[in-house]
């Protein structure tokens, strides 16, 4: 039967008294959905209808595993084994209630090729704080500010691992679709993938905004981002290599801040923005060495810059395709140091000013 009513349930304080299983018709299909003390009410009614239509489609284009980065309760779960009941489904969830309510939803719909992880996923593997209003709060975040002061009610130490390092060890064999869901940290839980990335997954995931620039974290962040952005214009800073030369950029002194200030003209302007960048460092729980990793697996070192495409460009009208290799090889680590070709993520020369580069080029 149809359970009545939900909506006025969620704002009733009998909600918390409730420990029934209800078979429950969502789009067409019926499942048996649990509710334990309010838990799993939001599952009694059907939600964004596009996304069942989005993933029906998207498991139908692709044979693989449905990664969902944020469970919850089970809502994408649900949506994916009414499009696809036999597609293998993995999903991650941090928050121990939510963990506890989708294993049991598995287990009385009796699903098949389900695999729950109780971790968050990130770019490192750490315990952070998980910020909620409520038990099995859906809004749930891990980023600290990314909501007003006051929104939350609650905190919990919750882990999170680096996405690749687990998938790695699940040995899946094909993944059709990445969805992510982690309220604000979406920028992490995309870096701890990038290897999964690679295999090409459909990927849905939601970004919501930094909801006030008058926030603790608006505040601070808004601001540096616009300076350093001002700085490299003003400067004519090399934005490749000044993203790269960050992450080497000490939390302690100023002693490594030299190949940063070599890019740029204004270096009063530089240093101090440098000062107030080593002042967040230092207030991160990471240490400097796993900062860096982190940072040089999204900000390559090596780019196809239009001086090293021209220089290939005339050797090979020379029918002399030795460059062309090896600019190839070299562009498909860009993120690895590769000391031997370090004349590659050099500046451009002088004469590189002159060329003129279409969009047919």
């Amino acid at each position: 039967m149809n359970f009545p009513a939900p909506r006025l349930l969620r704002f009733n304080t009998i909600n918390r008294l409730l420990n029934v299983t209800v078979a429950q018709k969502l789009g067409t299909s019926t499942f048996r959905l649990p509710v334990t003390g309010g838990i799993g009410l939001n599952n009694l009614e059907p939600r964004e209808a596009w996304l069942d239509q989005v993933i029906s489609v998207l498991l139908a284009h692709r044979r693989g595993a449905f990664i969902d980065v944020g469970v919850n309760v089970g809502q994408t779960m649900l949506k994916v084994k009414q499009a696809a009941p036999e597609a293998p489904y993995v999903g991650f969830e941090p928050n121990p209630v939510c963990y506890a309510y989708a294993r049991r939803l598995i287990a009385v719909n009796q699903f098949r090729h389900c695999t729950l992880i109780p971790v968050g996923l990130a770019d490192t593997t750490r315990i952070v704080p998980m910020y909620l209003c409520d038990d099995s709060d859906v809004g749930a975040s891990i980023v600290n500010g990314f909501r007003p002061a006051g929104h939350y009610a609650q905190t919990q130490y919750v882990p999170v691992m680096r996405g690749d390092d687990v998938l790695a060890t699940l040995e899946l064999r094909d993944v059709a679709v990445l969805k992510i869901d982690v309220e604000g940290g979406e920028l992490e839980a995309i870096e701890g993938a990038r290897d999964t990335l690679t295999r090409r997954p459909f990927v849905v995931c939601e970004i919501l905004p930094l909801f006030s620039e008058t926030g603790q974290k608006g505040r601070f962040r808004k601001p540096r981002q616009d300076r350093l952005l001002a700085l490299m214009h003003g400067s004519r800073a090399d934005f490749t290599l000044t993203f790269r030369r960050l992450s080497q950029v000490s939390s302690r002194d100023a002693s490594s801040d030299g190949p940063v200030r070599d890019l740029f003209l204004d270096l009063p302007g530089i240093d101090a923005w440098l000062a107030d960048y080593r002042a967040r460092l230092a207030a991160e729980s990471r240490d400097d060495a796993a900062r860096r990793e982190a940072m040089n697996r999204v900000n390559p070192k090596f780019v196809l810059r239009n001086h090293l495409a021209e220089t290939a460009i005339r050797q090979a009208k020379e029918k002399d395709f030795s460059e062309l290799a090896r600019l190839a090889a070299v562009l498909q680590r860009p993120f690895d140091e590769q000391p031997e070709n370090e004349a590659y993520a050099a500046l451009p020369p002088d004469w590189a000013g002159t060329l003129a580069v279409s969009c047919s080029s």
